[in-house]
């Protein structure tokens, strides 16, 4: 498999010999081979005392980059005939080239992309690079511009399968992505594929149920370079991050972060670091650094503590000084790969949020990768290339840099966002079978019938971050019936998926959304749309609050219209009179019971169940971390048994959140 960084390649260096002669021997002006009795052994190496400076051709340069033209682009016929490398040196090339099925155009294909990843070739070393670079020189092989191809994913969150689109049926699943990717890279091989964050963490069953290492045995099949975590990442906490990590053939980076050798040690990567600052990559004989960012809320967006002693930092300044340690390391184009989203301008006006903020601060970069907003972005800051791309899978950008030898930059840039269609799609068995796995081991357990639902349970588009919706009534309603509490508030962005979700049982005669079902409403639900639903280990918390607690609970879970955000409050047994035009923090009018009974902002206490997130002061909600109060059951039971219970449920809507300010 070809990788592009050196931490993951095996050295051998049984000897250095110096170049320099040998090039010489074979003329200058020559185009034909050189020494043609002479041949490498097995394990001899064209490096002269491990430094990047080869028989005067030096790593990264246009005649590097010529070289590996060379060897990347001639058939055995042409190595062994026009360049004239011995029978054992050319085949060795080729059958890097074409990877472990021995087919080029294929997925495991193999590519040069630095002089050293040449040298590990069997039986290149003097004799072979000599004939090369040669051949090289003589043919003008030197490169003068060459195009980086960067292909970018953000937001996964464990979408292993498809997910259906209006007006377009299937789109995305691992299966489908890997072809596009393959695709991608066979047409450009000197490519990156990177994920912007949250590639795992609010994933559905087929990824939640199994800790998500299905999402990073399928990222290793696809041949993921690198990730920079996300909050969603630290949802399970530091140790569980370290096993998903130390299982990724790729590294995780980011610049931002301090304390990582404290909480966590990986023995899979180098000096046992699990998140490094940066990563440089030869990719097309030019060395790119990718230096990571993660969004500065993260850690309030997690469990207290899941970020044991990791603390986040400035972005900028860290992404700044990341690139001065990587541009003395001799990298020559910078891409920043942030878990940090934008907002797209209304009305065709430019992107607005923190990503388009670190843009204006970002200085000798060359692409920006965002994520964490879930929403599509391609402008430019300057002459930063920003883009962003939508969760699931949905889409995915695919971006071009003109590097120039000459001017040591990168002179042009081009982006495109591609919807993964899954028609048309050529299926991989190898995908099928290692999906097949999970889905059987899965299905005994969440394919269960549950009950009926008459309409679906809308999620998606920040709907539930923005207003009153009947998935998140369902789940207050149960949990105030099972701990027959005042009151019940969970937050909109703890819903991860609709109901009925993209959960796809085994009985394709069940009545689903989905295409391969059979039609509805109503539509059958399986206990699978529950966990796909709540996909967080979370359990629900009782706790006492005052009157004066509960007003501001919800002054700040409305505080931050008309943005969406996470900590919306969906609620159950009151009713909520806002002004989502007034100044934050003075919006609520009026808190009501059920039966009619105000909640004035004094010192009466009510029964309050939440989730333990939000009742460990998740979300900004540290007015619940100094209640009295415990944690009881899952949600997920709770929320499984109550459906069941009532055999029979529909979406609705009862005016549980009024705003006045809405027309």
């Amino acid at each position: 498999m070809n990788r592009k960084y050196g931490w993951l390649s095996h050295f051998r260096r049984l000897g250095y010999l110096l170049l320099s002669g040998l090039i010489a021997c074979g003329g200058n002006n020559s185009t034909s081979p050189s020494g043609s009795g002479q041949e490498d052994g097995a394990d001899d190496t064209f490096w002269v005392d491990g430094k990047a400076d080869v028989g005067g051709i030096a790593e990264g340069s246009a005649e590097a980059c010529g070289v590996l033209a060379v060897a990347n682009d001639s058939t055995f016929e042409q190595l062994k005939t026009d360049v004239g490398l011995s029978v054992k040196a050319a085949k060795n090339i080729v059958a890097y080239r074409q990877g472990s099925d021995g087919t080029l155009g294929t997925g495991d294909d193999g590519y040069f992309d630095s002089l050293d990843e040449l040298d590990k070739v069997k039986y290149v070393g003097p004799v072979a690079f000599s004939k090369l670079a040669t051949y090289a020189k003589g043919h003008d092989k030197a490169c003068k511009i060459v195009d980086l191809q960067f292909i970018s994913l953000s937001d996964f969150h464990g979408q292993l399968d498809p997910i259906t689109v209006a007006e377009v049926g299937k789109v995305g699943g691992a299966a489908a992505l890997n072809y596009y990717f393959v695709k991608d890279r066979v047409a450009n091989p000197r490519s990156l594929l990177l994920s912007a964050g949250d590639s795992f963490g609010a994933s559905p069953p087929i990824a939640a149920f199994f800790d998500e290492r299905p999402v990073i045995e399928a990222m290793n099949r696809m041949r993921f370079d690198g990730e920079a975590p996300g909050n969603h990442s630290f949802d399970r906490g530091v140790p569980a991050l370290q096993e998903l990590i130390e299982l990724a053939d790729f590294p995780f980076v980011s610049a931002n972060l301090t304390g990582v050798e404290d909480s966590m040690a990986c023995e899979t990567k180098p000096d046992k670091l699990c998140i490094a600052p940066y990563q440089n990559y030869w990719v097309g004989g030019v060395k790119v650094a990718v230096i990571g960012l993660l969004t500065p809320e993260a850690p309030s967006l997690v469990k207290p503590g899941s970020f044991a002693s990791i603390e986040v930092t400035d972005p900028a300044a860290s992404a700044q000084a990341a690139k001065a340690k990587a541009a003395a390391e001799g990298a020559s184009v910078f891409v920043a790969l942030t878990h940090i989203g934008g907002s797209p301008g209304a009305g065709g006006a430019a992107p607005t949020g923190p990503l388009m903020e670190l843009a204006e601060q970002l200085d000798g970069f060359d692409l920006l990768i965002g994520g964490h907003t879930h929403n599509a972005i391609e402008t430019t800051v300057g002459n930063l290339l920003v883009v962003e791309n939508p969760s699931q899978g949905a889409k995915y950008s695919r971006v071009a840099l003109s590097f120039d030898f000459a001017q040591r930059k990168v002179v042009h840039k081009t982006s495109e966002m591609l919807t993964p269609v899954v028609e048309g799609t050529v299926p991989d068995p190898a995908f099928d079978e290692f999906m097949a796995h999970y889905r059987t081991q899965l299905a005994q357990q969440l394919d269960l019938p549950l009950a009926v639902a008459e309409g679906i349970f809308e999620r998606g588009n920040n709907v539930e971050r923005l207003q009153e919706v009947a998935l998140g009534n369902l789940l207050t309603d149960a949990l105030r019936a099972r701990y027959q509490t005042d009151l019940a508030l969970v937050n909109g962005g703890g819903l991860r998926a609709p109901m009925p979700s993209s959960y796809a049982p085994a009985n394709l005669s069940l009545r689903r959304p989905s295409p391969d079902y059979q039609a509805g409403p109503p539509f059958d639900l399986v206990v699978g749309d529950v966990f796909a639903v709540l996909p967080f280990v979370n359990d629900a918390a009782i706790c006492t609050l005052t009157g004066k607690q509960v007003w501001a609970m919800l002054e700040h879970g409305l505080g931050f219209l008309p943005a969406p955000n996470g900590g919306f409050p969906q609620v159950s047994g009151i009713t909520v009179t806002f002004d989502s035009a007034a100044p934050a923090g003075n919006r609520v009018i009026s808190i009501v019971l059920d039966n009619k009974t105000a909640i004035d902002k004094n010192d009466t206490t009510y029964s309050l169940v939440t989730s333990d997130f939000m009742y460990l002061g998740g979300d900004g909600y540290s007015m619940l971390s100094q209640a009295d109060g415990y944690v009881a059951d899952r949600l997920t039971d709770v929320l499984a048994d109550y459906i069941e219970a009532v055999g029979t449920i529909a979406p609705t809507i009862n005016g549980r959140l009024v705003d006045v300010a809405s027309p």
